[in-house]
């Protein structure tokens, strides 16, 4: 990866940095941070078609992020992306326009796998309890 492309990424892990990369080559063309940020911005601005493009370009960013934390092909691995695509659609507001896009993106998504981890791991019987 370039050190342009690392550059204009700032405050995501490499893991996050590589999965945007690779997304923008399984993305509508040019889905790059700069195209994302500006899609988001379009969109607070009531332009529900790019609000539409920009909920169809992070598909992929999300599914490369969530395969690589829970395994590609995982049942769970698309309610994870639907879940952020509807955090996005309905947090949209709390988007800080001086700030880049795919952070933000990826905090949620960071959040939804966090809350998916104690939801799969609530239910988990703790053997021997009843000694302690």
């Amino acid at each position: 990866m370039s050190s342009q492309t690392s550059a204009a990424l700032p405050g995501i892990s490499g893991h996050e940095r590589a999965a945007v990369q690779r997304a923008r080559h399984a993305a509508p063309s040019g889905s790059g941070e700069a195209e994302l940020r500006a899609l988001m911005l379009a969109g607070l601005d009531g332009d529900a078609a790019s609000h539409s493009r920009l909920l169809r370009a992070i598909r992929p960013l999300l599914m490369n992020f969530f395969a690589r934390r829970i395994g590609s092909g995982n049942p769970d691995q698309e309610d994870l992306v639907q879940e952020v695509l509807i955090a996005v659609h309905q947090r949209r507001a709390s988007f800080d326009r001086d700030r880049p896009f795919t952070p933000w993106l990826f905090a949620i998504a960071r959040y939804k796998l966090v809350d998916h981890f104690r939801r799969s791991h609530r239910h988990v019987p703790i053997e021997g309890l009843e000694d302690i």
